[in-house]
């Protein structure tokens, strides 16, 4: 089979690495924070969205923990407060994989906690093994 670059055939079963839920894998069809997703993309995101596309969910996760950021940095925030509020997160949310968990501080500022190996079948990433601490 010839593999044309950039085509899907030439990424399937490639490895890498994930901590947000993918939308696409089946496993979460029924996950109460993937019908949120895609209930919120649905009313908000507009006509003809894939609901599959995690980057949709990626910037749906971010937005969220921004605003953790922002509740955390009181109520007239500054650049300062909301640096600080940051950097010292500790938060779980619905979006990522069990096990792992969002918490940064000034001597450890990457906010994931772990992260599991994922494959590409051509739909969806797969997730196997075991949770890898990024710390």
């Amino acid at each position: 089979m010839i593999r044309a670059a950039g085509s899907p055939d030439a990424v399937k079963n490639a490895v890498s690495t994930g901590y947000l839920k993918d939308p696409a894998n089946p496993k979460y069809a029924k996950d109460p924070a993937m019908i949120r997703y895609r209930r919120l993309l649905a009313r908000y995101g507009g006509a003809g969205l894939n609901a599959n596309n995690g980057l949709y969910l990626f910037g749906m996760a971010k937005a969220e923990t921004f605003v953790q950021a922002l509740y955390r940095a009181g109520k007239n925030p500054t650049r300062e407060s909301i640096r600080r509020a940051a950097e010292n997160i500790k938060l779980k949310t619905p979006w990522l994989i069990k096990g792992v968990s969002i918490s940064s501080s000034a001597k450890s500022p990457f906010p994931i906690s772990a992260v599991k190996l994922v494959r590409w079948n051509g739909t969806y990433f797969k997730e196997f093994g075991k949770l890898i601490k990024t710390r």
